[in-house]
């Protein structure tokens, strides 16, 4: 857990899961895409695109401040250990 924690305490860890959401987000030059209706493929790109969002605003937090998110952080896994 605390290692999960610390693995994840990087803004380029941060950056790396955003370019994941990115790529995921269907592409219909790119990705086969079967018989899923374009409701469905809107649906998961903005799923991805939500995601990519929340990723790069967690990079963010880590630039500006990653002391206070570390603590934060092993806080949080020493609870969730403790509980």
């Amino acid at each position: 857990m605390l290692q999960d924690a610390l693995a994840q305490a990087t803004a380029a860890f941060w950056e790396r899961r955003a370019a994941d959401f990115e790529a995921a987000k269907p592409d219909p030059a790119r990705d086969f895409l079967g018989r899923a209706t374009v409701e469905e493929l809107r649906e998961q790109w903005r799923r991805c695109d939500a995601n990519a969002h929340a990723c790069r605003a967690h990079a963010l937090l880590w630039r500006d401040d990653p002391g206070q998110v570390a603590k934060a952080e092993v806080d949080a896994a020493i609870e969730e250990v403790a509980a």
